[in-house]
């Protein structure tokens, strides 16, 4: 398991796309999630809210970093839970504090389809 805690936007951006990649959990509750411009590159959005339902589903072997728009305590209790569980997990440090550019880059966010519950790419 890593010794930090807390992961820069620099050493998550160089590793996403390597064979080393973590698995990306965004956390931030609904409201702030679908008010922001964009997500990082292949997060996935769990409601945290509900975490102790899905955290058990996760993997244990592959390192997750939890992202969350601020990086205050649901992130940090939700990696706290998963490393209690023997995951490799990790915080990522502040995306974005209020009037600052957020230090990872974003892409689109999928859409969802209210009908289908599923997420729908862009276009």
């Amino acid at each position: 398991m890593s010794a930090s805690f807390f992961v820069s936007p620099q050493e998550l951006w160089s590793r996403i796309g390597t064979a080393n990649a973590p698995m990306i959990l965004d956390v931030c509750r609904r409201e702030i999630y679908e008010a922001g411009p964009g997500v990082i590159p292949t997060a996935q959005w769990h409601k945290p809210e509900t975490y102790m339902e899905w955290v058990p589903g996760l993997p244990t072997e592959r390192p997750i970093v939890l992202a969350c728009r601020y990086g205050h305590n649901l992130s940090q209790m939700i990696a706290a839970e998963l490393r209690q569980r023997g995951a490799q997990a990790q915080v990522l440090e502040a995306v974005a504090r209020p009037g600052a550019k957020p230090a990872c880059p974003s892409s689109p966010k999928p859409r969802w389809s209210a009908s289908r519950r599923s997420r729908q790419a862009c276009g």
